[in-house]
């Protein structure tokens, strides 16, 4: 079953309509299809949409002693049907770090948690990052 929804979603119109979350019937048509002494019996299936993972990363920086502390920002990998993180997330993650310009030298986490992200189709997972402080 697994793999006949995998080639179902290859088709465009499929695609579109298994767009959202969700437990779709799939209605089976014998249109054409005959068989010399057999008889068809066509049955109903579903088929369930489930969420992708999409994995937000926290990138590892490093920075110098007394420096700026850089820009936390973050990767998100797992994107599926073309989605991307503009088309399919709104809001943004929290980063965060215990890190600051008078840091001594040293590695310090860059944590990252859902803040505000809402992603409709994904189940989101996180992985932190290190920000290295150097002499």
């Amino acid at each position: 079953m697994e793999e006949l929804a995998k080639k179902l979603k290859q088709i465009p119109e499929v695609k579109r309509a298994f767009a959202v979350l969700g437990r779709y019937d799939i209605v089976s048509l014998a249109g054409t299809l005959t068989a010399a002494n057999y008889s068809l019996v066509l049955q109903t299936g579903k088929v369930s949409v489930t969420p992708a993972t999409l994995t937000l990363t926290a990138k590892s920086l490093s920075m110098k002693v007394g420096a700026t502390l850089p820009a936390l920002t973050f990767t998100a990998a797992g994107f599926v049907n073309g989605d991307t993180v503009t088309s399919s997330t709104n809001g943004s993650p929290t980063l965060t770090t215990p890190a600051t310009s008078s840091s001594k030298a040293g590695s310090y986490p860059i944590a990252i948690t859902q803040g505000t992200m809402i992603a409709a189709n994904y189940q989101l997972s996180f992985h932190n990052g290190t920000l290295t402080v150097s002499k």
